[in-house]
């Protein structure tokens, strides 16, 4: 499957060469975003950790005793599958270092990731001129809801992700941006069923 997912994306590439590209974008950083990223790290540091911390470490070490990331403490350790494949992305994360700093700077990383998208790509296609105003936005709700364990951080990354990725194909009338969108909304869906969102 993905050896046949790969040669699709390059027979499309192909196909897609005389189509119009995409305007390239300055990847320089701006004091908005270094006060976003600073912001996040503070947090990182800082931020309360939460009773679903706590749960979600204790189900991915368990992989070590079952050989799978199961529930242990519901469904009688059954696993999730196909949903919740970032906790075997956490589990040899966590073989580094279970302390709480290192859990939960995946999500800080994603924080960064997803505001690149938003500030970059997202916004200025939506015709928002006003940095500081969608910063303080997106810090209001990503400090609160997504520093933890648990799988917001990466929907919304791969959300907006897939937002990004149909917005280039539709302005480019490219087909790859579009297969690589529904991939990552498939992977993005597979995180938890709140990621089905990643479809819309």
């Amino acid at each position: 499957g993905v050896l046949a997912l790969l040669g699709l994306l390059m027979v499309l590439h192909r196909s897609d060469a005389t189509r119009r590209k995409a305007p390239r974008r300055s990847w320089r950083p701006r004091v908005v975003d270094l006060v976003v990223a600073a912001a996040l790290g503070v947090w990182w540091v800082i931020g309360a950790v939460t009773v679903d911390d706590g749960y979600i470490a204790g189900i991915i070490r368990s992989r070590g005793e079952n050989g799978f990331v199961g529930n242990v403490y519901r469904w009688l350790n059954a696993p999730e599958s196909p949903f919740s494949w970032f906790y075997d992305v956490l589990y040899p994360w966590s073989q580094l270092s279970a302390s709480t700093l290192w859990m939960r700077l995946p999500a800080t990383l994603l924080g960064v990731v997803t505001w690149v998208l938003l500030s970059r790509y997202a916004l200025p296609r939506l015709g928002v001129r006003r940095p500081w105003l969608a910063a303080l936005a997106f810090l209001t709700w990503w400090v609160p809801l997504c520093l933890g364990l648990r799988p917001e951080p990466w929907v919304a990354a791969g959300l907006l992700g897939c937002w990004v990725l149909v917005e280039r194909a539709v302005a480019t009338r490219r087909l790859v941006p579009l297969v690589l969108g529904l991939v990552l909304a498939g992977a993005t869906t597979a995180l938890t069923p709140g990621g089905l969102v990643a479809f819309t």
